[in-house]
């Protein structure tokens, strides 16, 4: 995101120049069409969040919502939903196009980017959720001080705050989609 804001664009940045040929060019020459790929990735990326959202409704109900792990796993449910639409649901429509990074430049950037740092928010936001089992059943009085009430938002916050450093500190990781690489980066 750094290069974007010194750059002013994605198109800007020196080093993805795409001014070579037209998008439409670049997917000719370079992209590879997997539709089979593509629509199961696609498919399996919406079935699965609907299948998210009765569970995350559970979980936000008022009596489970007042314990912290309900907090902590509503969040990462969050966090896991907007992951699989930009690892599946993006990945998949591109790989049936047969995109590479110069066919839609802003996107591409924009989906790796956000799903480099929703990774790196869900890895952190796990770890959080068994340090909170952790000290519910070894240290109580751990727990109570760092996940008691409204607390528990503070060390969400965490997660933010580390996701926010990989987006805002990183390039993305910008493999060709040719190879289908995209997806499993994350």
């Amino acid at each position: 995101m750094n290069q974007v804001i010194r750059y002013g664009s994605v198109q800007a940045i020196p080093i993805y120049n795409c001014s070579g040929h037209t998008p439409e060019e670049w997917t000719k020459r370079d992209g590879v069409s997997r539709p089979i790929l593509g629509i199961t990735e696609a498919s399996l990326g919406i079935l699965i969040n609907i299948c998210y959202i009765p569970i995350l409704f559970v979980m936000l109900e008022k009596e489970h919502f007042k314990i912290s792990c309900y907090k902590i796993m509503s969040f990462l449910a969050i966090a896991d939903m907007l992951s699989i639409v930009v690892d599946c649901i993006i990945t998949g429509w591109l790989s049936y196009q047969g995109a590479v990074f110069c066919s839609y430049p802003t996107l591409i950037y924009f989906s790796r980017m956000s799903g480099t740092g929703l990774w790196c928010c869900t890895c952190v936001t796990a770890f959080i959720l068994i340090t909170n089992r952790l000290f519910d059943l070894l240290v109580p009085r751990a727990r109570i001080f760092f996940f008691e009430g409204n607390r528990t938002f503070l060390v969400i916050r965490a997660a933010i705050l580390y996701s926010l450093y990989f987006v805002f500190g990183y390039p993305p990781c910008l493999l060709p989609l040719n190879f289908m690489p995209g997806f499993l980066i994350q």
